[in-house]
């Protein structure tokens, strides 16, 4: 069982780059098939060196972050909701909510030290359906994978 538990928790953190990557799927799709490298205002001139500048270099760190910082936390919580006999209290949409909320906090924390807050309000509001529909892609994942066998 804990083997499955940090098998699929690692195949999630590796699924979370490619997450986050969906909505720069036209600017791959116009890299692949009509060589147009836009990255910034860099010069680039070949889909090798412009797949390691878009996707290469943030792989590793997102999927720390994301296992240290996102699922692990998640887990722990789930884990000791059912060592109390409380896991029939934790439907989906309580896991949801909760996973949700971890992203939320991480990006209240991170954004503090990092000033995201410098911008008005209503361009940080993006952050909280981000975190909902990033919340409801991996509970969904974890829901069908792990949990159904645990219960």
């Amino acid at each position: 069982m804990l083997f499955r538990k940090i098998l699929l928790n690692l195949l999630a953190a590796c699924l979370v780059p490619i997450v986050l990557s969906l909505l720069s799927l036209p600017d791959l799709y116009n890299a692949v098939f009509h060589q147009q490298y836009e990255y910034y205002d860099f010069q680039i001139e070949s889909l090798d060196r412009y797949l390691y500048l878009k996707y290469g270099q943030v792989f590793i760190p997102l999927l720390i972050i994301s296992l240290i910082f996102f699922f692990f936390p998640f887990q722990l919580i789930k884990d000791i909701y059912r060592r109390d006999g409380n896991s029939e209290m934790l439907t989906f949409f309580r896991k949801w909510l909760l996973l949700t909320l971890i992203i939320l906090a991480s990006i209240v924390f991170f954004g503090s030290i990092f000033n995201i807050w410098w911008d008005p309000l209503y361009k940080n509001l993006v952050y909280i359906p981000f975190a909902a529909g990033f919340g409801l892609i991996f509970t969904t994942f974890f829901h069908y994978t792990l949990d159904r066998y645990q219960e």
